[in-house]
């Protein structure tokens, strides 16, 4: 499914958030024919839902602007907040547009694309041992080696028979396996039973 771009949704935000204002204005008159001069009720039974519908549109326009210009979160409060109000969305919009929050930065005119992990991290992040590049540099390379060595599962071990002793699990015969490397770097001997 194709997303609509950000300046598309810019443009619908701005239009329901002006329609919503006439909305309101449109179920004001219907209320107050209905309650106050008590003469019909078609102004609320054809303005009530049309409000609703603008009501809800308005509230999906100012989320996934949220989401695609990363608006802080009091932004977005301040958003949803405005829909609540009599005309606070007109005002919303014209605050909103003053700061620089309905405005498009390079790069996000098209649409939404899936987002991507950074490649320039020299940290080795998990979705680094799965696919990504190595970081630049050696030290990024040896960094990522060793991460992919320490995360690999390892292999237990197995009698003559080829069954799994109960006394080994994976993790335990890892850890004695990394003893007696260190105490081979040491010069020191241990004995299989001791690690």
């Amino acid at each position: 499914m194709k997303l609509p771009s950000t300046t598309a949704v810019i443009r619908i935000f701005r239009v329901l958030a002006i329609a919503e204002a006439f909305s309101w204005a449109a179920l004001l008159v219907g209320m107050f024919l209905k309650w106050v001069t008590r003469t019909t009720e078609l102004g609320v039974e054809i303005a009530g839902p049309i409000h609703g519908a603008l009501f809800i549109g308005y509230g999906i326009a100012a989320l996934s602007l949220w989401g695609m210009l990363r608006w802080p979160f009091r932004v977005a409060f301040f958003a949803g907040l405005s829909a609540v109000f009599p005309f606070a969305t007109v005002w919303f919009e014209r605050w909103a547009g003053r700061r620089g929050y309905l405005t498009v930065n390079a790069g996000q005119g098209a649409a939404t694309p899936p987002r991507k992990p950074p490649a320039s991290s020299c940290q080795v992040p998990a979705w680094a041992l799965r696919e990504g590049p190595p970081c630049p540099g050696g030290f990024g390379v040896a960094q990522q080696t060793l991460a992919r060595a320490a995360l690999a599962p390892s292999p237990r071990p197995s009698d003559a028979n080829g069954r799994y002793p109960r006394t080994f699990s994976g993790h335990s015969w890892r850890i004695g396996e990394v003893r007696r490397g260190l105490a081979a770097i040491r010069g020191e001997s241990v004995k299989s039973g001791e690690a």
